[in-house]
């Protein structure tokens, strides 16, 4: 999972390329804001990816506490949402531009912190 720093870097690295002050649309500049944009969308990829993948097995350790509540059982889902959480966490970042989370008409944001 990337860090907070990896984040904040890459967010960084975009904010630089898309800044140019030379207002040409050719040049090495393209270049380097290509660069930049398709490492940040790898980084919202895997930010994401983690995040699903940590959601899934919150999903499963609910599932089991439902299917069979226990202590053990509880337990395990309450640390399968610790585990969880930071992952999620980290997608918060991407969300100030409108993206589809949140989405007012079918956007799932007011699910996942409701």
């Amino acid at each position: 999972m990337p860090s907070k720093s990896v984040c904040l870097a890459a967010l960084s690295l975009l904010a630089a390329a898309c800044s140019s002050s030379s207002g040409s649309s050719s040049g090495a500049g393209d270049g380097e804001r290509a660069a930049a944009v398709k490492n940040y969308g790898a980084l919202v990829s895997a930010n994401y990816s983690d995040a699903v993948a940590q959601a899934k097995l919150l999903q499963t350790a609910v599932k089991a506490l439902v299917a069979a509540p226990s202590q053990a059982t509880h337990e395990a889902a309450k640390a399968a949402w610790v585990a969880a959480r930071p992952a999620y966490t980290q997608t918060e970042a991407f969300r100030f531009y409108g993206g589809p989370i949140d989405n007012e008409a079918d956007g799932p944001e007011g699910m996942i912190n409701g």
